[in-house]
């Protein structure tokens, strides 16, 4: 007798989003703040070595709350418990996690949350909480007690479980400015493999401290630019380093069929996706492993480069990095280069780090969602003619999209998206 056939792969769909972040709070204003071209890069702080651009978020956690605890009572309590004294961080990706679970109609203790679980991607997410601490303990003072609690990443796993009742697997993902990529590629497996039914993915926000802020000025990956006005955003030839942004994201993946179940609407697919690693640990970007990233993740997907409409560039905004994923790009679209379009939201959020990929992939889902395509606000001479970069926003159908995203230490990963 002849074996079974294997099953084929389940097909792995987006059910919520999220987001706080520059841009706005709430998926909602990210779209909007996107199909508008917005720019939340704006001057915020400065030194000698330090740029002075950046895009915070305008949240503030006591407003958020207290909406949270006049729709639901219990909630909102349970939430100003959980997030009382806690690095900001925190309170950002609890409030995107809220949104995109609300979304996809899974509420607090729903039944099923031991087939749910919980992914937060990034490293070092509050690195000024610590620095802050360190400083009251050199000076003589107590840190904060609270610092033994909430010091680790894994800490915003254990809070988003326990504000939504999720008792899934849950685990925290780095992969530097890649993290984002690497935590949708896992829980793109675990929901492939049977492990979970559905997966909250947090883009957690990334809490820099002075010393880090420092170290990427005096090693050039910063913008030196001490006005919106002198910024050159990627892929410009005026480029010359990112500018930080800060965002929570979150999206909910589900096997297909649970959501379906659930009387819950798709907002999008993961169709594939890929994650490498380069043999190096150093910054400098490889046209061969992003280029390979690409490819893999296309091959997932079961698609080629030709049945893309758009590329989510990753987009850092510096030289080598922006000149590398041109280069990178041409060699795997290069039968298609006149037809595939080319944005990257960093342009309008800045660079998000932890969250980044998370946040490229709501960019992409708002422009699926609503007939767009998004612009770019600081991208005057393009440094690559060949590519189709987006130079303003535009109304066009996008029905499969790849998002890039790449990490010092050598990280390459690509995802691809199709429309529901």
């Amino acid at each position: 007798m002849d074996p079974a056939a294997p099953a084929p792969f389940p097909r792995v769909v987006i059910s919520g989003r999220g987001f706080v972040g520059g841009a706005g709070t709430g998926y909602p204003a990210l779209a909007a703040a996107l199909r508008a071209d917005r720019s939340a890069i704006r001057v915020v702080a400065g030194g000698p070595r330090v740029p002075a651009l950046g895009a915070p978020a305008d949240f503030v956690a006591e407003p958020w709350l207290a909406g949270l605890a006049a729709v639901e009572p219990e909630l909102g309590a349970r939430a100003r418990r959980l997030l009382r004294n806690v690095p900001r961080p925190a309170l950002l990706g609890v409030a995107a996690a809220h949104e995109a679970a609300r979304e996809a109609g899974l509420g607090p203790d729903a039944p099923g949350t031991a087939g749910t679980g919980v992914i937060v991607a990034g490293s070092n997410l509050a690195q000024d909480w610590g620095f802050a601490n360190a400083g009251a303990v050199l000076a003589g003072r107590s840190p904060n007690p609270r610092h033994a609690v909430v010091y680790a990443d894994s800490h915003q796993v254990g809070a988003v479980s326990e504000l939504l009742g999720w008792r899934g697997p849950g685990l925290t993902v780095g992969a530097a400015a890649a993290s984002g990529h690497a935590a949708l590629f896992q829980a793109w497996l675990w929901l492939r493999a049977g492990v979970v039914e559905r997966c909250l993915v947090l883009g957690a926000a990334t809490g820099f401290s002075p010393v880090e802020a420092e170290a990427f000025a005096l090693l050039g990956a910063a913008a030196p630019a001490a006005s919106v006005a002198e910024l050159g955003g990627p892929f410009d030839r005026r480029h010359a380093g990112f500018v930080a942004g800060e965002a929570a994201a979150a999206v909910v993946l589900e096997v297909e069929s649970a959501a379906r179940a659930r009387g819950t609407v798709p907002r999008g697919c993961l169709a594939g996706a890929a994650l490498l690693l380069g043999a190096r640990h150093g910054p400098e970007p490889d046209v061969d492993d992003e280029e390979r990233a690409m490819r893999r993740a296309l091959a997932a997907a079961g698609l080629a480069p030709g049945d893309l409409d758009l590329v989510s560039a990753h987009a850092s905004g510096t030289p080598a990095g922006d000149r590398a994923e041109c280069a990178a790009l041409r060699r795997v679209f290069a039968d298609a280069l006149g037809r595939v379009r080319v944005n990257a939201p960093k342009d309008l959020t800045g660079h998000t780090f932890s969250s980044a990929g998370v946040v490229a992939v709501l960019a992409c889902l708002a422009q699926m969602e609503g007939g767009f395509l998004h612009g770019h606000a600081h991208l005057a001479e393009p440094i690559d003619d060949q590519l189709r970069f987006v130079r303003r926003a535009e109304l066009a159908a996008t029905r499969a999209a790849l998002v890039n995203g790449f990490g010092f230490g050598g990280f390459a990963a690509a995802l691809v998206l199709t429309a529901p």
